[in-house]
């Protein structure tokens, strides 16, 4: 199939482009992304004047500091909890308390992101055994996660012989 309408120049280009996806032309969107140029800086809008950094972006928009996404219960620094002045001021107290001291959006104990992927992929008695362990409970209660884990583990085995 061919097209009857030529690709004069590059303003026409994004129309093109539009009316190729719409038309779910997979061909003529690759051909026409090839066409672009492999130098963005040749165009005019993509001239950087001075390499910028992030802190020099923050103040020149007035952006507050970066928020801690991740904070730690067996650090030393205290943890930041805004939800007293939500409940003694609602949504406005909190908002106003939150710009003030930045709470972070998740709180993990000790272990760290690998340990807690590798648990999440372990079945729940696994997770409580090491949940248990972790927390130095006496023995007995894991000995007895280890023997019902052992005594499932025998029934399949049975169960498929």
């Amino acid at each position: 199939m061919q097209n009857t309408i030529s690709l004069v120049n590059e303003l026409s280009l994004g129309s093109r482009l539009n009316q190729a996806v719409e038309a779910n032309r997979r061909g003529e969107f690759g051909l026409l992304l090839a066409l672009l140029s492999a130098e963005q800086k040749e165009s005019v809008q993509f001239q950087l004047n001075q390499p910028s950094n992030e802190q020099s972006e923050r103040s020149q928009f007035h952006l507050p500091a970066k928020q801690r996404l991740v904070a730690d219960l067996n650090n030393e620094q205290p943890i930041v909890d805004n939800s007293q002045a939500f409940h003694l001021s609602g949504t406005m107290g909190f908002r106003l308390q939150d710009g003030l001291m930045q709470e972070a959006l998740v709180v993990r104990s000790g272990n760290g992101v690998e340990f807690q992927t590798v648990m999440d992929n372990c079945d729940y008695h696994t997770q409580k055994r090491a949940d248990m362990l972790n927390s130095s409970m006496d023995t007995k209660a894991v000995t007895l996660i280890e023997q019902l884990t052992t005594q499932r583990q025998m029934s399949q085995l049975i169960l498929q012989a």
